[in-house]
């Protein structure tokens, strides 16, 4: 559906191994490898074997629903964590002296 295409990958995302682009809806295939659904779905369209293993497959598709929430987390937690930036306060205050 034109959902899944109108919106970018996530970044992070695997290529696809058909189309070689960042996948953008992610489906694992019976041979249980993952494709961009698009383009496996066109791929069984012609052909029941698959396009990395050549074992004969079914031709249901699930979406890899684990790789999208962890690259969601990941995307999330880099928004909400700023990059860390070196403080000088403490490098510039100076030591109290050790009396003995």
């Amino acid at each position: 559906d034109d959902y899944h295409y109108a919106r970018d990958a996530l970044p992070g995302m695997p290529d696809c191994p058909i189309t070689g682009q960042p996948m953008k809806d992610p489906v694992v295939a019976a041979d249980g490898h993952t494709y961009e659904r698009i383009a496996i779905a066109r791929w069984l369209e012609t052909s029941n074997k698959s396009p990395l293993t050549g074992a004969v497959i079914d031709k249901k598709l699930v979406p890899n629903y684990g790789l999208i929430s962890s690259l969601q987390d990941v995307a999330a937690s880099q928004k909400s964590d700023p990059p860390q930036q070196a403080s000088t306060t403490t490098l510039d205050k100076k030591m109290p002296a050790i009396e003995s």
